[in-house]
């Protein structure tokens, strides 16, 4: 069922007659002047505000966002604002941005801005990679940017903004339904960035659309080609127009030339996505506005100069779109205005009788006006005074009941210090039946002494004389003469400067007794514990002097465990090689000279038992070997030794050479596939492309020898724009959680029982070799598992340009 529908008519005019603007205006003047007179002797400081548009001046999308963003900064002060497009639909290559970056970097040196605006998501882009080293500390409110959530800056603290949701699903379903006879439907959109992302969220709507019509999307032709074909486009054809600022040809474009082209070359209707469009031939739809989305931003922007609590601020919120039509076209597609969707804002409809004589309309209501003000204005000083005789009634009681009833003791005194009025309190804690009873009795007999009454007097009352408050604990006496400490909050009567003092002053009585008597305890108490501290302390600095001498002798010798274990595997090396040399020549030889003349077959069976010694010989001294080599390196890292040629890489070039070294391991295993995916324009790191090149090659080798069969898949990514990833994943045994945490420890081996065989177990120190390799250069590696499922195996490291020195 359709509900009311606004309408929005586009055109001049003035409002108001001369007259009633000059009345407003001398209103305003007589009810403002003071307070504009002092507002005029202080003039806040400009602030200072960059605004970072991702395209160009002239393109009416961002003359928009713009213009919404001044409106809904509105007087937020003075602000200097300077303006900065980065022409990124005509120019997108990285060297672009590179250039961008080079030129802020020169142009902004030494420059402190206030808060740093952002449309769309280039410019977005461009602040979370470059914030932090252009404009450090300055706040950033963004807008325009497609379909980003919270997640999106959870890492960017000092980002808050509007995201563009384009309700892309609504906009199609309400061409369809006001067409119900459609059988076709284009959508035309671009290829640029903003294209491809409009393209990606429109998968699942066109999806849903399957069966119902035949859905074509359009972001190959040049705009030549695109009007010959809207103007061959067959019956019962709907256009869906999105952005179109480069075509298939790459010429830029103005996308809204290019939608009034469209729409002028086909007898089809066209809706649109932005009510820029509005105007130029569609006939409307679900639109986003971009200079709502400005003024948005622009509003959030003054709340953060204003110094609001940013903790209280939506980190991401959108400006939903709103329905818009245009009259003259909703008439060509002969679609009634009783079938728009409720709440539909109607442009360029024809003038109505009021806007015809709206300034005769307005000189009859100003009078009309006038009369009705001047009948309100006596009704509601009537009405207002009675309101105020109530109120007064009213509130007389309500003081009268919580006087009465107030749980601290009120105590007014006259001039000469007599009772004037006392509540039930106050007589309870003095040991009076009621407040009555203590009326004209004088203060000195609450005091202790004549003494102490009279210098309460002369110490207390000169700072009531002058205008002060005064809150004090002090000692008074019942009516039984049983003293008690009471808390004292006074305040003269008379609230002037100067205040007279015979009217009197207004005493709060709080029995504070029993708190003075716990604070003597605690002060009892204190006294023992702080003895017993300073013992303690003692002790302790003594116990303390013991750990650190002990800590000097544990880091000495964990630096001779080092040295030790780096100067024996070193000399462990050379026999070692002699043994695995020696081991093969005798086999060789024995195999050669000896095992030939064998004829009986008692030595034949004896020979061959010598030769599989000597090959577990010449294995366990490679494996030795390893194990020293890995002692070696763990060693050198630890003691920091080790040599870190750096330079600049680039990790699919290493992942090749990785794959190159283990293909061995994978020819003996026909049944494990090894795939290798890397995505194209990688950013490069700076690190050691040999010690990268032994983290990848131990991460396969692992790999290998745990997949019986299935896959090992190598994966470089690039998941956020610092950081480079490679993942190495197979589908062997796996690894438990209870061991994930604990695999990359030095000498950690994870005990799979009985599914692998002893051979297959290395040194315990690859992993532990790997973890400060990638710590090294500032990285991280972790692993994902489950047992029977397969491993992944991932390490990050910085790219180039962000990568700290070593």
């Amino acid at each position: 069922m359709q509900g009311p529908r606004a309408a929005l008519n586009v055109r001049g005019g003035r409002i108001v007659g001369p007259w009633l603007c000059a009345l407003m205006a001398a209103c305003a003047l007589w009810t403002l002047g003071p307070w504009a007179a002092r507002a005029a002797d202080a003039v806040p400081h400009a602030r200072r505000v960059l605004y970072l548009s991702s395209y160009h001046a002239g393109l009416k999308y961002s003359d928009d966002i713009f213009r919404g963003i001044r409106d809904g900064l509105g007087r937020t002060g003075p602000i200097d604002l300077l303006v900065e497009y980065m022409d990124s639909k005509r120019f997108s290559s990285p060297e672009h941005f590179r250039r961008l970056y080079q030129g802020y970097r020169s142009k902004f040196a030494g420059i402190r801005f206030d808060l740093v605006l952002a449309s769309d998501d280039n410019a977005l882009d461009f602040l979370r990679q470059h914030r932090d080293d252009l404009f450090p500390g300055a706040p950033v409110v963004f807008c325009g940017a497609n379909d980003l959530t919270e997640r999106d800056i959870a890492g960017y603290p000092g980002f808050w903004g509007i995201s563009e949701d384009l309700g892309l699903r609504q906009g199609l379903e309400v061409g369809l339904r006001l067409h119900p006879d459609a059988r076709r439907l284009f959508v035309v959109l671009d290829r640029t960035n903003t294209g491809r992302k409009v393209r990606q969220a429109l998968e699942g709507p066109l999806s849903a659309l399957a069966g119902r019509v035949e859905a074509t999307v359009l972001d190959d032709l040049t705009v030549d080609e695109l009007v010959l074909r809207a103007s061959s486009a067959p019956p019962h054809s709907v256009f869906f127009f999105c952005v179109f600022y480069r075509d298939a040809s790459g010429a830029y474009l103005d996308s809204e030339d290019v939608c009034a082209r469209l729409c002028a070359a086909t007898s089809a209707p066209v809706y649109g996505l932005l009510d820029t469009s509005l105007g130029r031939g569609i006939v409307g739809g679900l639109l986003a506005s971009p200079y709502r989305q400005g003024m948005a931003a622009g509003r959030l922007a003054a709340r953060v100069l204003a110094g609001e609590d940013t903790a209280t601020l939506p980190r991401v919120s959108t400006v939903p779109s709103r329905y818009m039509f245009d009259h003259a076209a909703l008439v060509r597609a002969g679609v009634g205005e009783d079938l728009l969707p409720s709440g539909s804002l109607v442009v360029n409809r024809p003038a109505s009788f009021y806007e015809q004589y709206r300034h005769a309309v307005w000189w009859s209501a100003g009078l009309l006006v006038c009369l009705l003000g001047a009948l309100l204005a006596m009704g509601a000083n009537i009405l207002q005074r009675r309101r105020v005789q109530q109120g007064l009634s009213l509130a007389l009681g309500e003081m009268r009941s919580i006087f009465d009833n107030s749980q601290v003791g009120i105590l007014l005194l006259r001039g000469d210090r007599r009772i004037h009025r006392a509540n039930q309190r106050a007589a309870e804690l003095f040991g009076y039946a009621d407040g009555d009873e203590m009326l004209g009795h004088n203060m000195l007999e609450l005091h202790l002494s004549r003494e102490r009454y009279r210098e309460f007097g002369d110490t207390h009352y000169s700072e009531l004389a002058r205008g002060e408050r005064i809150q004090v604990e002090y000692q008074l006496r019942r009516r039984d003469g049983e003293s008690l400490w009471m808390l004292l909050s006074g305040a003269a009567v008379d609230q002037a400067e100067r205040p007279d003092m015979s009217k009197g002053v207004l005493w709060m009585v709080t029995d504070i007794t029993e708190r003075k008597r716990t604070e003597d305890e605690l002060a009892a108490l204190n006294l023992h514990l702080e003895e017993i501290v300073h013992e303690r302390t003692s002790l302790l600095e003594e116990q303390a002097v013991q750990l650190k001498t002990a800590n000097m002798r544990l880091t000495e010798l964990d630096r001779m465990k080092s040295a030790f274990l780096s100067t024996v595997s070193h000399d462990l090396r050379t026999p070692l090689t002699s043994i695995r040399g020696f081991a093969q020549l005798i086999r060789r030889d024995f195999e050669h000279f000896f095992l030939p003349f064998a004829t009986d077959q008692t030595l034949v069976k004896k020979g061959g038992r010598i030769v599989e010694n000597l090959e577990i010989i010449t294995e366990e001294g490679r494996r030795l070997t390893r194990l020293i080599n890995d002692f070696l390196d763990l060693s050198k890292i630890e003691t920091g030794r080790m040599d870190w040629r750096d330079r600049r890489l680039y990790l699919p070039d290493l992942v090749d050479l990785a794959v190159s070294s283990v293909r061995g391991e994978f020819n003996d295993r026909p049944e494990v596939e090894l795939v290798v995916e890397c995505e194209e324009n990688l950013p490069a790191v700076h690190a050691d492309g040999d010690r990268i090149l032994q983290v990848m090659v131990n991460l396969l080798n692992n790999a290998a020898k745990f997949t019986e069969r299935g896959c090992v898949r190598v994966r470089v990514a690039a998941p956020a724009s610092n950081v480079v990833r490679v993942e190495v994943a197979d589908t062997g045994v796996g690894v438990a959680a209870a061991d994930a945490a604990r695999i990359f420890d030095k000498f950690r081996q994870v005990d799979q029982g009985d599914t692998l065989p002893h051979t297959l177990k290395g040194s315990g120190l690859g992993l532990a070799i790997c973890r400060e390799i990638v710590a090294h250069y500032r990285g991280a590696i972790w692993v994902e598992s489950e047992m029977g499922s397969g491993s992944r195996f991932f390490f990050t490291l910085p790219v180039a340009d962000a990568a700290p020195a070593a």
